[in-house]
């Protein structure tokens, strides 16, 4: 099921920002009025693209400044997102500290599935989404086709042109490798 511009609007702009605008909402408060008009599931899905949207940012804060070193202090920006709530705080910070712990890993993957572009010549936004997509698709997260889709949207958003091409290219090979690795197994 695709998911409604305002629904991907209200999440990726809206929602749980890290940065006080003005237009945004600032309270736990403000943000119920704001989602109030949605259905549930459209409700979920915004706050599920607003949590993943964080992580992103945080992951690529984390690899700007230091790494391992840093990764308490950028998680401690969390407290700066007032709607956030403590369920999707969680999350986000279950989400940060899985796909930095796995981004070794998901770096080898991803330069065996395309060697001319390992993680040292991708733009951050991509290593970050990346990292962040491979540890939603392979800890069974997220469904793959779902954790492709919203790695798009955000490389769309928020990395270059080439970006969501790219990223929709290795994801779908990681899942195809995950599919054939599956079949191998059962035969």
């Amino acid at each position: 099921m695709a998911v409604a511009g305002s629904v991907r609007e209200l999440g990726c702009d809206v929602l749980c920002p890290l940065d006080a605008r003005a237009d945004r909402p600032t309270t736990i408060a403000d943000a119920v009025l704001l989602v109030a008009a949605f259905p549930p599931d459209d409700r979920l899905r915004a706050l599920a693209i607003a949590t993943r949207r964080l992580a992103l940012q945080l992951l690529f804060e984390i690899d700007s400044s230091g790494g391992d070193r840093a990764i308490d202090d950028v998680l401690s920006r969390l407290d700066e997102v007032e709607d956030l709530g403590p369920i999707h705080r969680e999350r986000v910070e279950m989400l940060v500290r899985g796909s930095w712990a796995g981004r070794s890993q998901a770096d080898r993957l991803f330069a065996s599935l395309a060697p001319t572009w390992p993680a040292s010549r991708q733009p951050g936004v991509d290593r970050a989404l990346l990292r962040l997509s491979h540890f939603e698709i392979t800890s069974g997260l997220t469904p793959a086709k779902i954790a492709v889709n919203e790695a798009v949207e955000l490389a769309k958003r928020f990395s270059t042109e080439r970006s969501p091409s790219f990223i929709n290219g290795l994801l779908g090979k990681l899942v195809r490798s995950m599919q054939d690795e599956a079949s191998a197994a059962q035969q």
